[in-house]
């Protein structure tokens, strides 16, 4: 991006001022790992998919985090269900279309968002492993729960009806392309088949 007439790149290194041991993650000043959190998860999705049209409804989302202590149960529930909704957004909704690079898609007239009516029932659970180097043995409970989103609807997909979708976002077009490659590969292994048994 051209910024007073030059091109405006950065470069940037990220270097640890303290020696690792490789073997157990400890940082001499202390850390007990490369990084002062992991946050660990689970999430699986529940949707219904229209075979004719392609459309995804997600139906149901329950997400177990460890949060190490959960300080605020209330507020911890409401960041994992606000993160959820995020990775529901992001799955199904938000896409940025580019064309010679440039945002075709720059206002939210074109730019699909989803809303309050499309969120499903989102069940947080709080596991709790407390952390000895966090505050109060806790460890973040932001959006980790975004991450897993698109995965745990992709294989709801999946289960559902038996095709892969390999692409953000998972639009109604994109399902029915799926399932069209999938009934093509299927009629080539029939159509195979029967020529193979009248041989």
């Amino acid at each position: 991006m051209p910024i007073g007439g030059r091109d405006f790149v950065g470069f940037g290194t990220v270097e640890h001022s303290s020696e690792a041991d490789p073997d157990k993650g400890v940082y001499k000043r202390g850390h007990k790992t490369f990084s002062p959190y992991y946050v660990n998860l689970a999430e699986a999705a529940e949707v219904c998919v229209n075979v004719e049209t392609g459309q995804v409804g997600v139906m149901r989302i329950v997400t177990a985090m460890d949060v190490g202590k959960a300080i605020n149960p209330a507020i911890v529930k409401g960041q994992i269900v606000g993160s959820v909704m995020m990775g529901v957004n992001a799955t199904l909704g938000e896409e940025l279309v580019l064309k010679d690079g440039r945002i075709v898609n720059a206002n939210l007239a074109d730019y699909k968002l989803l809303s309050a009516l499309d969120a499903p029932m989102i069940e947080p659970i709080i596991i709790e492993t407390p952390f000895e180097d966090g505050p109060f043995g806790a460890k973040p409970a932001g959006e980790a729960a975004l991450l897993s989103t698109a995965p745990a609807i992709r294989n709801a997909i999946y289960d559902a009806v038996g095709v892969w979708v390999n692409d953000l976002p998972i639009t109604a077009e994109r399902v029915l392309e799926a399932l069209d490659s999938s009934n093509s590969k299927l009629q080539s292994k029939a159509h195979v088949s029967e020529r193979s048994a009248s041989l």
